[in-house]
């Protein structure tokens, strides 16, 4: 085996220290942070969109660090489903950072489509949402603008009540 000389070894020896900061520095200048954005109660009526505008900006966390957000990590919802109609329907939520839109099919992104609803409704977990969840990647950029429009609709003329949606958003910021 062939030994290093001195100034060999001190330039290794200062890449490994020099290392162990970077790394031990990037622990400090990235953080996670979690909030809970309740986004109320919104009733669906089947056949039509109904357009909920929410401003993420009226969460103390979010705001206290939109300018420093790296990654929206993920994000979830939760809802206790009252379904208002006495046979099984479907939702679908789009979402948009426009409001107003006349045709949310074509000029929205799809986020939960065709979820089944069944006459005596249903709890939406946060972790079923993430499976139920489309077009995460389109969502993210939504989120970190911090004003999204949701459209939501039934099928048929069915009409549901989303109790107490809620979204929880995982970010990273950069501190």
């Amino acid at each position: 085996m062939r030994r290093m000389n001195k100034g060999t070894m001190r330039v290794v020896v200062g890449l490994l220290v020099g290392s162990l900061i970077a790394l031990g520095a990037g622990c400090l200048v990235s953080g996670t942070e979690v909030f809970d954005f309740l986004i109320g109660t919104l009733n669906v009526t089947g056949g039509t969109f109904s357009q909920d505008t929410i401003d993420l900006s009226e969460d103390d966390t979010f705001n206290d660090h939109k300018d420093e957000i790296e990654l929206i990590d993920r994000v979830g919802f939760t809802t206790e489903v009252t379904n208002n109609s006495a046979q099984d329907a479907l939702l679908s939520v789009y979402f948009s950072t426009q409001a107003g839109l006349s045709d949310p099919v074509n000029q929205a992104t799809p986020l939960f489509l065709n979820v089944p609803i069944p006459a005596a409704g249903r709890t939406v977990t946060y972790d079923e949402s993430l499976d139920l969840l489309l077009n995460f990647d389109q969502l993210q950029e939504v989120i970190k603008g911090g004003v999204v429009t949701f459209y939501t609709t039934a099928n048929s003329n069915f009409n549901l009540t989303l109790n107490d949606l809620t979204m929880i958003v995982t970010f990273t910021v950069g501190l």
